[in-house]
C-alpha cells in the first residue's frame, strides 16, 4: 500500500490475509457484483480463476495483460556463485512459474529439490511436490509477517 501510496494511488479494498484470488474474491465488495464492468490487469498466462468467478457472479470482466513472465536467459553464473558463497539452508518461492524458471536455470549445479521449500498457498504445494521436493513448508498466507514466522517456526524446529 505504501508504494502505490507513493504514486497516488489509493487502494480502497485489500484481503487481511491472504492477497490471492480466493483472499479478494471473500472482500465483501466483490460479492455482489452481478452486472458490474470490472477491469482485471493480470500477467500473461496467468491463472483464470479471478475472471471465471467473477463472470459466474454476473460482473462483465475483461483481462489485460500488463505483465509477462518469462525465464531469464540461462546464465547460471550468478545462481551457482550464489549457492557456494551462501550455502542456504531453506528456499521461497512465491509463484509456481518462479519455481519452474529457477529449476530450469539450476539444471547442472545439483539437485534444488533436495532444500526445504516454503511455498505461499496449497496449489503451490501440489506443484513443488510434482516437481519433486521432498520437504515442502506452507505459510497460512502470502503476506511477509506469515513469510517469517514460518520461517522462525521452521528454524526453530530445525536447530
Amino acid at each position: 500500500q505504501a508504494a502505490m501510496a507513493e504514486y497516488g494511488v489509493v487502494c480502497d479494498w485489500l484481503p487481511m490475509r491472504d492477497y490471492r484470488s480466493e483472499g479478494l474474491l471473500e472482500l465483501p465488495v466483490f460479492k455482489a457484483v452481478q452486472g458490474l464492468k470490472i477491469l482485471l490487469f493480470a500477467g500473461e498466462g496467468g491463472r483464470d480463476y479471478l475472471q471465471t468467478i467473477l463472470t459466474d457472479r454476473g460482473a462483465f470482466v475483461e483481462k489485460i495483460a500488463v505483465y509477462r513472465r518469462v525465464c531469464p536467459q540461462n546464465d547460471t553464473w550468478p545462481l551457482e556463485q550464489f549457492l557456494a558463497r551462501n550455502n542456504p539452508k531453506i528456499m521461497v518461492s512465491t509463484s509456481v512459474e518462479s519455481l519452474a524458471n529457477l529449476l530450469k536455470l539450476a539444471e547442472g549445479l545439483g539437485d534444488l529439490r533436495e532444500f526445504p521449500l516454503l511455498v505461499i498457498s496449497e496449489r503451490m504445494a501440489i506443484a513443488a511436490k510434482e516437481f519433486g521436493f521432498k520437504s515442502i513448508l506452507l505459510a497460512e498466507n502470502a503476506n511477509n509477517e506469515e513469510l517469517v514466522r514460518t520461517l522462525i517456526d521452521w528454524r526453530s524446529l530445525a536447530a
